[in-house]
């Protein structure tokens, strides 16, 4: 009897040590596996913290190496600037002084940052030995940098497409609403191989401002019509090119409807009318609201 009994209760220490063990197992099991996604865990995290680390390092890299590529253009410009204002005249003729000195402008345009142009252009439009044409020029580069900024074009050849309802199709007293107080700036083309048709765009853009700001239909809406010479030497280089009857504008800048109302206006002026002009439209990425740039660079007395 007493070793049957010790027999069961053997038999059930048994069971219940194999049920522990198994428990215990079954725990570790748990365990590792816990700890194991853990790992993964934290190895991922790990992997995209390197990651984010590796591309912030790479973006500082890039950032480092186009500032010291931008000053690096900079100081090539300033040195081309100087080298104007050092030129000793009393040793080479005016052709080739002048020659110099254009060379020197087209540099800065095509390498200097903007605020550098500005500046650069300032300086050799006020040097006392500049040649007049060129010193005319730089000041007129420079007074547009610092008033308006680059109205150059990432698509300077591609025309913005004018929607098929649009205010383009309203009357031009609807369609001016739009530009309610803004600051249009019609601008006439340099043309140094051609100083009559220099000059026919010029009376041209002061013959529409002067009737624009004449119209009294507009009269209310406080537009401010200007007219500006823009220098060859801004026009030659890229994003402008401007050789049409252009608008330019920055849909940021929420123009999209402004630039189409101006269309309107411009081409139902009489005068526009009878240089059957008409006028595409650009995309600038230069930041000035309530502010347009036309450009009259498409005019030619023999049209």
């Amino acid at each position: 009897m007493g070793e049957e009994t010790n027999k069961t209760a053997n038999a059930g220490l048994l069971a219940r040590t194999q049920t522990f063990v198994a428990f215990t197992s079954a725990v570790v099991g748990v365990l590792a596996a816990v700890q194991a996604l853990s790992s993964k865990g934290d190895a991922d995290r790990s992997a995209r913290e390197a990651s984010a680390f590796k591309e912030d390092i790479e973006r500082q890299a890039n950032s480092r190496a186009e500032r010291e590529s931008k000053a690096k253009f900079d100081t090539v410009a300033y040195e081309a600037a100087v080298k104007v204002l050092e030129l000793d005249r009393a040793k080479i003729s005016p052709d080739l002084a002048e020659k110099r000195e254009r060379a020197a402008l087209a540099l800065i345009a095509s390498t200097a940052s903007e605020p550098m142009q500005a500046a650069l252009f300032d300086v050799i439009g006020s040097g006392q030995s500049v040649t007049p044409s060129v010193k005319r020029e730089a000041g007129q580069a420079a007074d547009i940098l610092r008033d308006i900024g680059s109205l150059a074009s990432e698509a300077p050849n591609q025309a913005v497409p004018t929607p098929p309802s649009s205010t383009a199709s309203a009357v031009p007293q609807v369609a001016a609403a739009a530009l309610t107080g803004y600051r249009v700036v019609l601008f006439y083309c340099q043309n140094p191989a051609n100083v009559e048709v220099t000059n026919f765009q010029r009376s041209a853009a002061e013959k529409l401002a002067a009737e624009l700001k004449a119209d009294r239909s507009l009269s209310s809406l406080k537009i401010a019509w200007e007219t500006k010479e823009l220098p060859e030497v801004l026009n030659s280089v890229s994003g402008y090119g401007i050789r049409n009857n252009q608008i330019r504008f920055n849909p940021a800048d929420n123009e999209e409807t402004p630039s189409l109302a101006l269309k309107v206006i411009l081409e139902s002026n009489p005068s526009v009318q009878s240089y059957k002009a008409s006028f595409e439209r650009r995309i600038v990425n230069q930041r000035t609201p309530y502010y347009l740039s036309v450009f009259l660079c498409g005019l030619n007395p023999s049209a």
